[in-house]
């Protein structure tokens, strides 16, 4: 039986210690990862307890008992910094520690801890140093007056944990804020990171939509040339039938990139190619590395799409039509040149696919349009790479 209690005893012991070195280890480790602005801050409060200090004295002791001024400008000048270790090595402490107590609390305690830890550890040093607290503990009036240790270190110990509090509060209310402005941005970011997809996705979809009336005037025309010459009518369908199967698969997809926009408008001029007699003719010219660039759907078909319904050019098909993609610095740079005048005007169409750029690229881009010389219409657009 009473080896049985030895062995529980020793093992509580061994916990104990264990725990203890456990506790001393995260002591260390705290304190070790105090910053550099972390010191700092609180060196700016030790000089601004120096300077509160030494304007008390100017005030109060200089001209009264100038005998003792040297040691009490000292003693102004040694206190806060020999207290400053103490305050940051127990703040760090609590900073640093979890657990069930709410973080103010531990914050409070870890100040007034470190306060306890100045009253009984700074005088040895003081006098270490050959320092006398008696000046400090003076009052003087009609005649000398010491101050009762006890008063005094309870002072000591209030005054630590005042101007203590004071900074950690600041601290502390500064570091939830900055906190909270961070998670603010973060979820602005993410809330427009997920706005821009969703737009994408619906673009992709409207995209992936055949305009009715071009599909149903395909299959008319496709019907009509077989009547006229088979071989004709077969290459219009086969045209057709590439072009649904660009357009169509984009329906499950969230974006796109330059190719696949190239390839989709490559299509649907084709089509409109075989219906009016080789008209446009298209001409790509894609920089290598663009092709697997991300570019968001419904920016330069609806573009393509206005000049072949033939708008400012009496419902006439426009000759040509060329696309040179490039890049150039951060910016993926398009360049669409339409053989047709009066594209440049606004109207709705052209406004929505402003208002798409916008909310995509949240005015990271640009669309202009020119015409570089009579009867041809060239468009720019610019966005982030």
């Amino acid at each position: 039986m009473n080896s049985i209690v030895a062995k529980e005893g020793a093992t509580t012991n061994n916990g104990n210690g264990h725990a203890l070195i456990g506790w001393l280890r995260f002591a260390f480790d705290a304190i070790r990862s105090i910053t550099w602005r972390e010191f700092a801050y609180f060196l700016f409060i030790s000089l601004l307890v120096v300077g509160l200090n030494l304007a008390w004295m100017v005030e109060s002791m200089l001209k009264e008992h100038p005998a003792k001024s040297n040691d009490l400008f000292t003693m102004s000048i040694l206190l806060p910094m020999l207290v400053l270790p103490f305050v940051l090595a127990s703040w760090s402490i609590a900073d640093r520690s979890s657990g069930r107590l709410p973080r103010p609390w531990r914050l409070a305690i870890g100040v007034m801890a470190g306060a306890g830890i100045v009253v009984f550890c700074v005088p040895p040093i003081v006098e270490l140093l050959g320092f006398d607290l008696s000046a400090d503990r003076s009052l003087y009036g009609e005649g000398e007056v010491m101050i009762p240790s006890w008063a005094y270190w309870t002072a000591s110990f209030l005054d630590v944990t005042f101007f203590t509090g004071i900074g950690v509060a600041v601290l502390e209310t500064y570091r939830r804020r900055t906190s909270a402005q961070r998670a603010l941005e973060a979820a602005r970011q993410e809330q427009t990171r997920l706005t821009r997809e969703l737009l994408e996705s619906r673009l992709a979809a409207m995209q992936a939509q055949v305009e009715p009336h071009f599909l149903f005037d395909s299959l008319v025309d496709v019907q009509a040339t077989y009547d006229r010459d088979a071989d004709r009518g077969a290459d219009v369908m086969d045209r057709l039938i590439t072009y649904l199967r660009v357009a169509l698969p984009r329906l499950r997809e969230s974006g796109s990139t330059v190719q696949a926009e190239v390839d989709l408008l490559a299509a649907y001029l084709a089509v409109v190619a075989a219906r009016h007699g080789g008209y446009p003719v298209a001409r790509f010219t894609l920089a290598p590395e663009c092709a697997t660039a991300r570019f968001s759907p419904m920016l330069l078909l609806p573009l393509v799409q206005r000049a072949m319904r033939g708008v400012g050019n009496e419902g006439k098909v426009p000759r040509s039509v060329e696309l040179v993609v490039r890049a150039a610095g951060n910016e993926v740079v398009a360049q669409l040149r339409v053989e047709a005048p009066g594209l440049c005007a606004d109207d709705a169409e052209l406004a929505r696919v402003r208002d798409r750029l916008a909310g995509l690229y949240d005015g990271r881009s640009r669309l202009s349009c020119e015409e570089p010389q009579p009867g041809v219409s060239q468009f720019t657009l610019c966005v982030p790479h």
